[in-house]
Formats: C-alpha cells, sequence, structure tokens
C-alpha cells in the first residue's frame, strides 16, 4: 500500500482453494491497491482542505472579535459597557464559553465583577477573587495575572490549581 509515494503496508489476498489466483484476478487486486492507495492521497488532501477550512475559520472569529472590540471602544458610553460589549462579542455564537472583566479595589484585597458573559456568567459571578495571596481567594488566576501583569492562559480548568475558585 501506497501513501504520498512511499510504501505504509501490505495488503495481503489469500486465494480460495478451488480457485487459485489467475492473471486476470492478480491485476484486479492490483488495481483494487492502487484505488486504495489513491484514495488514501486523497483523504490527506481533505483531511489538509478541512484543516485550512478550520484554521480559516478561526481567523474569522478572531477578526469579528477584534472588529467588536473596535465597535465596543467607540460605541460604548463608559469603561463598563465598553467591557461587557468584549464579554459579549468574545461569548458569541463558536466563541469562548465565558468571558469576565474583573477590577481590583484599592482600598481593599478585592476584585469586583465589572462584566461577564457566556455559558459560564454563573460561576463568574459567583466567584469571589482577592488579590492577596494570603487568602485562598488571592491564588487563582486573576491574582497571578494581577500580580505579574502577565497573560495567563489555562487549558485544563478542571485539574489547575489555579482555577479551583471557578469550580466551587
Amino acid at each position: 500500500i501506497m501513501r504520498r509515494g512511499s510504501s505504509i503496508g501490505v495488503f495481503a489476498f489469500c486465494p480460495d482453494q478451488s480457485a487459485p489466483f489467475g492473471d486476470p484476478i492478480v491485476d484486479l487486486l492490483k488495481h483494487v491497491v492502487e484505488k486504495v492507495s489513491s484514495a488514501l492521497d486523497n483523504f490527506d488532501r481533505e483531511g489538509e482542505r478541512g484543516r485550512v477550512s478550520e484554521a480559516n475559520e478561526r481567523l474569522d472569529r478572531r477578526f469579528r472579535l477584534l472588529n467588536a472590540t473596535n465597535k465596543a471602544i467607540l460605541k460604548a458610553r463608559d469603561a463598563v459597557e465598553m467591557f461587557q460589549m468584549v464579554c459579549d462579542a468574545a461569548t458569541g455564537p463558536g466563541q469562548l464559553l465565558g468571558a469576565s472583566v474583573s477590577l481590583h479595589n484599592p482600598n481593599s484585597p478585592w476584585f469586583t465583577r465589572a462584566a461577564c458573559s457566556g455559558k459560564l456568567a454563573d460561576v463568574y459571578e459567583k466567584a469571589t477573587i482577592s488579590a492577596d495571596p494570603d487568602l485562598p481567594e488571592g491564588r487563582g488566576v486573576f491574582a497571578e495575572v494581577f500580580g505579574t501583569g502577565e497573560p495567563c492562559f489555562i487549558d485544563d480548568i478542571a485539574n489547575d490549581p489555579r482555577a479551583a475558585p471557578w469550580r466551587t
């Protein structure tokens, strides 16, 4: 069996004892293997087309979010409305499960929720977040991002300890 010009395997055919391989059967089986090999190459091309299509869709979602963010910046009457518009855009169809903006209260260790949206909005609204690392609520991702000024991405919310406030 050939794929992209290299051998990747072997077809094995076993004749019935009463009908041994003859030239017509051998030619037919060779043709079958060639067709299967050709189909494998077609699958590769289809897979590549699918990956390109998925990449285009991801780019389209990114541009839609950037466009919505620009609109929010231009149209919002205040910061809270802008935050909400961006959260809504980030969690629209085919987007993220949740988005939230929390602002640190300079007179306390606590954050105040300014906006949230998406399927996780209830989780975001219930989570208490602190900037104080001595408090359990201050050991999560919000406190990490606030303290370092660096973005943080969690792919495994179920197991990452920084996501503990979201699992309660």
